[in-house]
């Protein structure tokens, strides 16, 4: 439950990276935390509460049709259809725009199909096999950052420690951006509640693998940002597909394997 709450809310630290560009390391990863359990956790309790007062499956669906009748129920679950397919085709392209080859548009919307058709046949399947691939996607999201640090220090790449704690100037900071990004990537916790009545272990076992994401929420931004930052302190040059690019300039294979931790957010 911990892994999978994982990936409906962020799933990778992709996205944050133009945070980053807005406003430095130490302010994105102060408004990360403020963020997470100002903003998260409160979303977070109030999905507990809902799913574990009615155990099964459906979700914010559920919910509002159980408070307000069938028709807002309706109205609710197909506005809540639309931005899933708003919401996700996006991720669909991003995923693409990751991909460290150059395609044609024919290739790339091929890619895409391929990529949506992958996850609906392991959605398919059901809650275990989503919960399995989530648990290997974890792995190969953190890997990559891990062994950019380990081949910086190999080659002994000199490292900005002392970047992490530098603030800009307020007038140079974005705040709309980094603000709004950093909301943006503490999200869907609604998400929980589509398999209410799916989870083993009872009351306990809900509520601890939620409030147990919350480390690892914070730890997917936190610990990328640290390694990347150490090793490019140039704060303004961050943006969109910067983990991407800053992992192909290191190693080939590191930026394949974020690619492939993507995966993850799209299975959400």
């Amino acid at each position: 439950m911990m892994i999978m709450t994982f990936f409906w809310t962020c799933g990778a630290p992709f996205g944050i990276e133009s945070a980053v560009g807005a406003g430095g390391a130490l302010l994105v990863m102060l408004v990360v935390v403020f963020v997470s359990f100002f903003w998260a956790l409160p979303q977070a309790m109030m999905s507990l509460e809902l799913s574990l007062m009615i155990q099964y499956n459906g979700g914010n669906v559920v919910w509002v049709r159980r408070a307000f009748g069938n028709f807002v129920g309706f109205v609710g679950g197909h506005s809540y259809l639309i931005s899933n397919f708003i919401t996700l085709s996006l991720l669909t392209i991003l995923f693409v725009e990751y991909l460290p080859f150059p395609f044609t548009d024919l290739q790339k919307h091929l890619v895409r199909l391929a990529l949506v058709s992958t996850v609906v046949s392991v959605n398919i399947k059901g809650t275990q096999w989503v919960s399995n691939i989530s648990s290997l996607l974890l792995v190969i999201i953190f890997c990559p950052f891990l062994l950019e640090l380990l081949l910086a220090l190999t080659y002994k790449t000199e490292l900005h420690f002392g970047a992490l704690l530098d603030i800009p100037p307020p007038s140079e900071i974005n705040w709309g951006v980094l603000i709004s990004t950093t909301v943006w990537a503490f999200g869907s916790f609604d998400s929980i509640g589509a398999i209410a009545g799916e989870v083993k272990g009872g009351k306990s076992a809900f509520i601890s693998g939620v409030l147990g994401s919350f480390p690892l929420l914070i730890a997917n931004y936190i610990i990328p940002i640290v390694i990347a930052y150490v090793i490019d302190p140039h704060w303004k040059s961050w943006g969109l597909l910067n983990w991407a690019l800053w992992g192909c300039g290191l190693s080939g294979v590191s930026c394949l394997a974020w690619t492939l931790a993507d995966f993850g957010v799209c299975d959400c």
